[in-house]
Parts: structure tokens; sequence; C-alpha cells
């Protein structure tokens, strides 16, 4: 998940644009992925 992040930060960075729609699908994949790992992890 923070790899994502750092690599949207750069993005966003680099040309101050908006993050285009692939990466940010994939940053809501990761964040759910994570999510759900984590939500597993608690009932467990």
């Amino acid at each position: 998940m923070t790899e994502a992040w750092e690599k949207l930060e750069k993005e966003s960075l680099m040309g101050y644009r908006s993050p285009s729609i692939t990466s940010l699908a994939r940053l809501t994949l990761d964040m759910v992925s994570s999510f759900s790992f984590f939500v597993l992890l608690m009932v467990f």
C-alpha cells in the first residue's frame, strides 16, 4: 500500500497532475486488499 502511495506522490510531484485512472484503481485495490486482510486478522 505504501509503495502505491509513494508512486502516486512522486507522479503528482513530477507534473502536479491528477493521477491516471489506472494508478487510482491500483491504489484503491491495494487499500481494499490491505483493509480486508486487516479485518480478517481482527476477526480470526
